[in-house]
């Protein structure tokens, strides 16, 4: 889940005019993890389930250097191995459900994409950290980033002494991308992993004719940091990482607007599709359904109805906004049995939300759980804790869930009555007042 303030759809822009590696975006994107308060939770994560995705297989696993201070320098050493083993570590992954469908079926592409068919087939694969793809993605996800840009990756056309099969390979992942002519050597800074993440988190790896914006979209900012690639004075990647909403998003109802405070806000232009059901089990149609919220749609639900004949069925439905609709019908198509959609324009309601991050004491120490809370205006009208919060930490301790969940509503609503919105970070939602 998301640690902003609701559970909007984020667009990432990166810039990489300095080169670019998986180990950048990552630091990045825990950084903004720590100004919201969510980094040692999200650490905490990492390290549990990383090993549990490829067992046997990590040599060293930690996202804490002590000896720098950094909480944000990872590093996930693997025994190497060809690229078909982590593809199925990461297919067992998914009936373990260690991984969202969209972190899954990225890392999946990114390997891919460090696949050279023109190496033999016995060759060790291409230098390539697996543990910094997934955990930068597992990152991503929780931003609830769904679309990418990237400012041009410096590239040189030098010619070198000795062409080795990296360097030919590296080469290629080079097209389709946004490149600048480097003359100096920012070019042999970005390493072959972190052009096959861009190249999948832009969309060229599924159509290189597609072309790239040079220049981020507008966005309504949400956080902003900068990672860096630890090397020699002179093999310092640093890469900037900005995070909002794409500009073409609520319109507030003038009905709802008759004071500053505003009741509520209102899309005026969203899809919803539908598509009716009739051959495939409950299991793969809830999978379909998550598929869809982690690939960007606002809410995603199943309805029951019956067919010509009498046939039991399903409707399964998609609320999302337009730039993601052509995206989410192909989706639709690759993963349910339908011929056809519907597809129409509806006019979308909400309440303004925010999410309060609380610290809860538990026989295993502190634990955070999300609480969701709607607002109609001023006005607090529905809370709610995140279950998969409550869920871990009725696991780890063995207490009652329901009793989780109400003691994390009651924390949040002293918390927001105190401050009068939801705090920055979880250090300050638990942090007495005098």
């Amino acid at each position: 889940m998301s640690s902003f303030a609701d559970d909007r759809v984020l667009h990432a822009h990166i810039e990489c005019s300095q080169g670019v590696s998986t180990y950048c975006i990552l630091e990045a994107a825990l950084s903004i993890a720590r100004d919201l308060g969510a980094q040692h939770r999200w650490i905490d994560e990492l390290e549990d389930i990383m090993p549990r995705i490829f067992p046997g297989m990590l040599k060293n696993c930690y996202l804490r250097d002590s000896g720098s201070g950094k909480v944000a320098a990872a590093k996930v050493d693997f025994i190497p191995r060809k690229i078909q083993v982590y593809l199925d570590a990461l297919n067992n992954a998914d009936q373990n459900l260690l991984l969202s469908p969209w972190v899954r079926e990225q890392s999946k592409a990114v390997l891919r994409e460090l696949v050279d068919p023109a190496r033999p087939a016995k060759a060790d694969p291409v230098s390539f950290s697996v543990g910094h793809i997934v955990a930068a993605l597992w990152c991503l996800d929780r931003l609830r980033v769904r679309s990418v840009t990237c400012s041009p990756v410096p590239w040189s056309s030098k010619p070198h002494v000795s062409i080795s099969p990296t360097r030919l390979l590296r080469q290629a992942l080079f097209v389709g991308l946004p490149t600048q002519f480097d003359a100096e050597s920012y070019s042999k800074r970005t390493t072959g992993d972190g052009l096959a993440l861009l190249r999948v988190l832009t969309g060229v790896a599924r159509d290189p004719s597609k072309p790239i914006s040079r220049q981020p979209p507008p966005l309504i900012m949400r956080a902003s940091a900068m990672g860096s690639d630890d090397g020699s004075a002179d093999d310092i990647i640093q890469i900037g990482l900005t995070v909002g909403e794409l500009a073409a998003t609520p319109k507030t109802d003038p009905e709802a607007s008759g004071s500053a405070n505003k009741l509520w806000e209102t899309d005026n232009d969203m899809k919803q599709i539908e598509a009716n059901i009739d051959d495939m089990t409950s299991e793969h149609l809830a999978y379909a359904m998550d598929l869809l919220l982690q690939e960007g749609a606002n809410d995603a639900w199943v309805t029951p109805i019956v067919m010509k004949k009498g046939r039991s069925a399903h409707t399964l439905h998609c609320l999302c906004a337009p730039n993601h609709l052509d995206h989410l019908k192909k989706i639709i198509f690759q993963h349910t049995t339908t011929l056809g959609l519907r597809v129409f324009s509806v006019d979308r309601t909400a309440l303004k939300r925010q999410v309060i991050s609380v610290q809860l004491d538990s026989k295993a120490g502190d634990d955070a759980v999300d609480v969701k809370i709607g607002l109609l205006g001023d006005e607090v009208v529905s809370t709610k804790a995140e279950f998969d919060h409550c869920y871990r930490m009725a696991t780890r301790t063995g207490e009652p869930i329901h009793k989780i969940a109400k003691a994390a509503v009651r924390k949040a609503e002293e918390v927001f009555n105190k401050h009068g919105k939801a705090p920055s970070t979880v250090e300050e939602a638990s942090s007495p007042k005098n």
